[in-house]
C-alpha cells in the first residue's frame, strides 16, 4: 500500500477526531472488517470505500443528512464538513430530535421492559464500539452491570456486518437469513419474548453461519453470542465449528 493509503486506513480505524483539540468524536471501524466484500448494501466496502471518492453509502447518507437537515443546503458536500466546528452545530440543530444516547432507562425498566441489543463487529455503518460505549454509559447510570443485565443485554457478533452478512456466524433470527430453529436459543426475538413474558433471561444466543450464506446449502458453523462483557472461548478440544465446544466466560484481563 502507498503511504497515503496507509494514512487513510489508519484514520478509518482510529475514528473521527477534532483536529484542534484531538477530542474523539466517534470510534473508528474495526481492523479486518474491510477484508470481506460481503452482501451488497451491508458491507464495509459499500459503506466506507464505495466505488470511488464520495461514492460510499455513508458519503451519500452524510451528504443528504447534513445538507438537508443540518445546513439546509441541498448543494452541500460531505467534504465541506468542519470537524472542529460543525459537530456543535449538528447537536444544536437536530440533536434534541434525533439523539438516542440517553443512558437513563429507569422508566423503561420500571415498566417491565426488556431490551436485547446486538451489533456486528464487521459493521461498516455505525461502528460497533458505539454500542459498547452506550452500553457502558447505561451501566453507569443504572447502578452497575448486574442491575443493568436484569433488563438490558448486549450481544456482539464476530464477523457480522451491518445487521447481517459477513464471514462470521450471522443468522440468529436477526435479519437476512432464518435461524435454524425458532426457539430462544437460536432466535434472538424468541429469546426477547421469553425474557419479557416468562423472565427467562438469555445467557447466550446461538448464531449460525450457513455455507455460502445459503440455508439450503447446510450449516458451516455455529457459535454462541455471549452477553457482554462475557466472550466466547473455545474449550480447546472439540470442533471449533460447533457451539457445544464454546463457553461464555469473562474476557481476558488486560
Amino acid at each position: 500500500m502507498t503511504r497515503p493509503q496507509l494514512e487513510a486506513l489508519k484514520k478509518i480505524y482510529s475514528g473521527a477526531k477534532n483536529p484542534r483539540t484531538h477530542e474523539q468524536l466517534s470510534p473508528g471501524y474495526e481492523p479486518g472488517a474491510e477484508a470481506e466484500p460481503g452482501v451488497p448494501g451491508v458491507s464495509f466496502a459499500s459503506y466506507v470505500f464505495g466505488a470511488g471518492p464520495g461514492a460510499s453509502l455513508d458519503a451519500m447518507f452524510s451528504t443528504s443528512f447534513y445538507g438537508n437537515f443540518v445546513f439546509q443546503n441541498p448543494e452541500w458536500k460531505f467534504s465541506a464538513f468542519r470537524f472542529d466546528e460543525d459537530p456543535a452545530r449538528v447537536e444544536k440543530e437536530v440533536g434534541p430530535i434525533l439523539n438516542a444516547d440517553n443512558p437513563n432507562l429507569r422508566e423503561f425498566r420500571d415498566a417491565g421492559g426488556k431490551l436485547i441489543h446486538y451489533h456486528g463487529w464487521n459493521d461498516g455503518s455505525p461502528p460497533p464500539r458505539q454500542s459498547l460505549m452506550y452500553y457502558e454509559d447505561v451501566v453507569k447510570a443504572m447502578g452497575g452491570m448486574a442491575q443493568t443485565q436484569k433488563f438490558y443485554r448486549l450481544y456482539l457478533a464476530p464477523g457480522m456486518m451491518h445487521c447481517g452478512g459477513g464471514p462470521g456466524p450471522n443468522a440468529f433470527g436477526n435479519m437476512l437469513d432464518p435461524a435454524p430453529a425458532s426457539d430462544a436459543e437460536h432466535n434472538i426475538f424468541v429469546a426477547l419474548q421469553e425474557w419479557t413474558e416468562k423472565e427467562k433471561a438469555p445467557a447466550k444466543v446461538v448464531a449460525t453461519k450457513y455455507k455460502s450464506d445459503n440455508p439450503a446449502a447446510g450449516i458451516a458453523l455455529t457459535r454462541p453470542l455471549c452477553a457482554y462483557p462475557q466472550v466466547a472461548r473455545w474449550n480447546g478440544k472439540g470442533e471449533a465449528s460447533e457451539t457445544r465446544n464454546w463457553l461464555c466466560a469473562a474476557p481476558p484481563s488486560k
